[in-house]
């Protein structure tokens, strides 16, 4: 799921609720510039055009009576400005009725600024569905200098894009996604992806409370970043990139730079500015700790709005790489083409990410002092998802370091205990069944009895309910957990990277990882309503629901997308 859905959502609420598609007459007056319908063919066939063209208002008066005065008699007299064989009125004169012009002076300023950077008539409509006006208003405020870079820029990218996109397609299928998947990450890169400035605030702070503007260091003379006497470096670079765009520009006017909120493991920086922006190779993943190759520019950050339009991205450092390999945000193929597939898979994962789950569905702590799962044993569930009857299925996702962990289910008859201290699991409860990684079992009796049959199914293969979890993880591992409560049977498997677990591999197992199928009996019968729940003898994990899990039930299930939960310390936040 991409932004642009939830982006169209809320324009479309915009304007029912603002009824932006009928003109005020406020801004009808003589002189003033604006969009408005026409009369296309000639009488008595003639009708109202189905698009609206450029025009000046030189008269407006009412028709009819001259003592009658009513919106409904009320003309306006234009002359149309566009003259090519799109527009038949271009450079005539003709008289409309006021309900027709469809926008104003300001509207008509917006739109000349976007033909000019690059932005055809045709395309603006789109823009104007999924930006508030104030991103489109701010291309009004570029100089004629910065819109020309723009255009010189877009009209590379949509080149470029064409041609690249095919290949990124190919290869997103060669990486096991779809056309889905690559049109979620183009939409979230366009629509949501967050545009932010690296600063040290301790040094820029005391500056940005006096001065509305962010400073160039064409205008400030200082820099973290390539510096040298007329900042020549830098000259050179934007001519590169721009071509003679900027050689007669202002200071002010000069770019500033910036990047995607990007995260990547080579360390390969990028930088941003307010008419063009070129972005690093990396997976933009909205990392609350912003662009870390960026860090040398201050570990703080301000993230900019109304600004994507006036942006270029670059597929690395842009200094002393060639103009033709900058992108624009609608317009970026050939930058994605340069990521890694590891920093794609990344980007996937945050491109698709569904919507948050409201507060009321997260995990609550039942029971422990504290919720920090690094000081003492704590046990997370979900008491407010109760079930009396059907089919469970989640996932546990055990991160480093994580030892003693316990996942199961637990009756109605299970005390929560938040604020007490806990020494004790989830499978260690009378009134609960699970997995069981303290004593090297999978589950406990009522009498604290160990269940450790082994059985063969009919194909002969083992199927182990004697799992041991005692362990350090060195990376990750998942450990999966289904019940259908009819049955009274638990289904779990553990997958990941360890160093110490006992149990057998699989003939099937996992590449890199230990593969531990188990079909457990769930001796703790009359689990009326059954509640999630995680226990951990020390370190963090994250519980997983639905089709996002590494592992997913067998058989037709269909299950409720679920964004990623943190099952071990909600307070804290460190995982997610």
């Amino acid at each position: 799921m991409g932004g642009v859905q939830r982006l169209f959502e809320q324009r479309r609420q915009q304007v029912a609720s603002t009824r932006r598609d009928a003109a005020s007459l406020a801004g009808v007056a003589v002189g003033a510039r604006v969009r408005s319908h026409y009369y296309a063919g000639t009488k008595p066939d003639r009708k109202k055009s189905e698009q609206a063209e450029e025009a000046i208002v030189i008269g407006v008066h009412f028709k009819g009576e001259e003592d009658i005065a009513a919106p409904s008699q009320l003309e306006v007299q234009l002359e149309f400005l566009r003259q090519d064989e799109r527009c038949l009125r271009g450079g005539r004169k003709t008289c409309v009725p006021a309900h027709w012009i469809v926008s104003t002076e300001e509207d008509a300023e917006v739109a000349a600024a976007l033909r000019e950077v690059g932005i055809h008539e045709e395309d603006q409509p789109f823009w104007d569905s999924i930006f508030p006006a104030s991103e489109m208003r701010e291309v009004c405020r570029l100089t004629s200098c910065q819109r020309r870079a723009l255009a010189q820029i877009r009209a590379h990218a949509a080149a470029s894009h064409e041609e690249a996109e095919p290949r990124v397609l190919e290869r997103f299928q060669k990486m096991g996604f779809s056309d889905k998947e690559l049109q979620a990450v183009l939409s979230w890169i366009q629509d949501l992806a967050p545009v932010i400035i690296h600063v040290n605030i301790d040094t820029v702070g005391r500056f940005l409370e006096s001065d509305e503007y962010y400073r160039s260091q064409f205008e400030t003379k200082t820099s973290y970043g390539a510096i040298d006497e007329g900042n020549q470096t830098r000259v050179t670079w934007e001519r590169d990139l721009f071509g003679d765009a900027y050689d007669d520009a202002k200071p002010f006017e000069r770019c500033k730079y910036g990047a995607l909120n990007a995260t990547w493991s080579d360390g390969r920086a990028g930088i941003l500015n307010t008419s063009a922006l070129a972005e690093p190779v990396g997976p933009v993943t909205n990392d609350f700790e912003g662009c870390k190759p960026a860090l040398q520019y201050g570990d703080s950050y301000l993230v900019l709005k109304d600004v994507r339009l006036r942006c270029t991205f670059a597929p690395e450092d842009s200094g002393g790489i060639s103009g033709s390999r900058l992108a624009v945000l609608d317009k970026y193929a050939h930058v994605l083409e340069e990521y890694e597939d590891e920093e794609i898979r990344k980007l996937v994962d945050v491109a698709t990410a569904p919507p948050a789950r409201p507060s009321s569905e997260a995990p609550r702590l039942l029971r422990g002092s504290t919720e920090d799962p690094t000081q003492q044993w704590v046990s997370f569930g979900f008491p407010q998802l109760k079930r009396k009857a059907g089919c469970f299925f989640f996932e546990v996702e055990l991160i480093e370091e994580c030892s003693l962990p316990q996942v199961g289910l637990a009756s109605d008859l299970f005390q929560c205990l938040p604020g007490v201290q806990s020494t004790s699991g989830i499978g260690d409860d009378e009134y609960s069944c699970g997995v069981d990684g303290m004593h090297g079992s999978p589950l406990r009796w009522p009498k604290q009895e160990a269940y450790r049959r082994i059985r063969r199914n009919r194909r002969n293969r083992v199927q182990l309910t004697h799992v041991t979890l005692r362990c350090l993880l060195e990376g990750w591992a998942s450990l999966c957990l289904g019940c259908q409560l009819e049955e009274e049977r638990l289904r779990c498997l553990l997958r990941g990277r360890t160093s110490v677990c006992s149990g057998r591999k699989s003939r099937g197992g996992s590449r890199g990882g230990l593969r531990f199928p188990c079909n457990l009996l769930c001796i703790q019968r009359g689990l009326e309503r059954a509640v999630e729940a995680t226990s951990l003898g020390r370190g963090h994990a994250n519980l997983q629901r639905g089709p996002l899990s590494r592992h997913l039930p067998q058989g037709p299930r269909v299950l409720p997308v679920w964004a990623r939960l943190q099952a071990s310390s909600p307070a804290t936040g460190t995982d997610l």
